[in-house]
């Protein structure tokens, strides 16, 4: 069966499977396309215990259907919800390496800000060589307190950045 036969009834099963949870499919640039999946959460409980089931749920039987190899490595999950999540939720879903790029929203945005911010990329703002707003001015405090100074050795890194961190926290407070 071809991907726009298969298309229909996966989004019908998947619309069945999770009745609760709002699912948008979208494509961009055909004919080697971008599936965008946007999944509206009703509260961050909702994801916690979906998200996973959700993603194996799209891999299984939709990233199967994709005839383009392109398509296929190129599926992003939009997780969307109206209110903050917790911080190692979403660093957990956004650094799970399987299937599809999985990005959590959370605040109401439009589909085409989400697109453009984090596929297209096009609302980059790119100055042009020379229109640098503030030239770089190093502090002689920092710099004398950092001078000479090697921090090295994976044990000793923390505690020796401690140290000068703390130093200058209190060169700069003097």
């Amino acid at each position: 069966m071809s991907y726009s036969d298969s298309k229909p009834v996966f989004l019908r099963n998947i619309v069945n499977r999770y009745p609760d949870i709002q699912i948008e499919l979208e494509e961009i640039n055909p004919p080697d396309f971008i599936p965008i999946f946007f999944i509206l959460f009703s509260n961050d409980k909702q994801l916690t215990e979906t998200w996973s089931d959700l993603n194996l749920y799209i891999a299984v039987n939709f990233q199967t259907i994709l005839e383009s190899e392109f398509s296929t490595w190129n599926i992003y999950l939009f997780f969307m919800l109206p209110s903050p999540v917790k911080k190692s939720l979403k660093y957990k879903i956004e650094n799970d390496t399987f299937s599809s790029r999985k990005i959590v929203i959370e605040s109401e945005i439009t589909h085409q800000n989400i697109i453009s911010e984090h596929i297209l990329n096009d609302n980059l703002q790119v100055m042009e060589k020379g229109q640098a707003k503030d030239e770089f001015v190093k502090n002689s405090v920092i710099s004398s307190i950092l001078e000479g100074r090697i921090i090295k050795g994976r044990k000793k890194i923390l505690a020796e950045a401690d140290v000068v961190i703390t130093e200058i926290k209190n060169a700069l407070k003097g």
